[in-house]
């Protein structure tokens, strides 16, 4: 949302409705990437 002024404009509702569209998708991502980084730290200890 951009006011006249050309500012860019975040109501929190609109914020955390996005943030709720992407958890579904951010979160298993995070969860592989964890995954993948504790098994690189245990093969490289």
């Amino acid at each position: 949302m951009r006011d006249s002024d050309g500012v860019a404009r975040s109501p929190d509702s609109s914020w955390v409705k996005v943030a709720l569209a992407w958890l579904p998708v951010t979160l298993p991502l995070l969860w592989g990437i964890w995954q993948t980084v504790k098994k690189a730290a245990v093969l490289f200890r």
